[in-house]
């Protein structure tokens, strides 16, 4: 299983971006496959985006018992992602396309037709299965 760390979190389902660091070799034939979010980053990211912090006494990894997203990115194009939040699943599926390629970032662009929803994220390679 390949892991995923979220630069920025719109929702709960976002697209990633995946790690960062090598020599320019990746393209959408890397990013095809499935892949584990690292929730408690995600977290984390969310929280300081939003200028927060967790409260006293709170343990992230405790919060985010039993919580996973795992996306996969099909060859067809299209994705499906399946993810368990605070005792909530979720699943939902859609189309994707890398838009733009440069250095070890590709950006992709992914469109959920049943929620409506059209995304942009830039996902950066660490290696090839980061």
């Amino acid at each position: 299983m390949k892991r995923i760390a979220i630069s920025t979190l719109v929702a709960l389902l976002v697209l990633a971006a995946v790690g960062v660091a090598t020599a320019g070799k990746y393209d959408e034939g890397t990013l095809v496959g499935t892949w584990d979010f690292d929730m408690v980053k995600m977290y984390q990211q969310a929280m300081e985006a939003a200028g927060q912090e967790m409260p006293p006494g709170m343990d992230i990894e405790t919060v985010l018992q039993g919580s996973y997203m795992r996306i996969t990115f099909n060859k067809d194009g299209t994705y499906a992602v399946d993810s368990k939040a605070m005792g909530t699943q979720n699943a939902e599926a859609g189309t994707w396309e890398v838009v733009e390629k440069e250095g070890d970032t590709i950006t992709v662009k992914s469109t959920n037709p049943d929620k409506g929803q059209e995304q942009v994220v830039k996902v950066t390679f660490i290696d090839k299965d980061h």
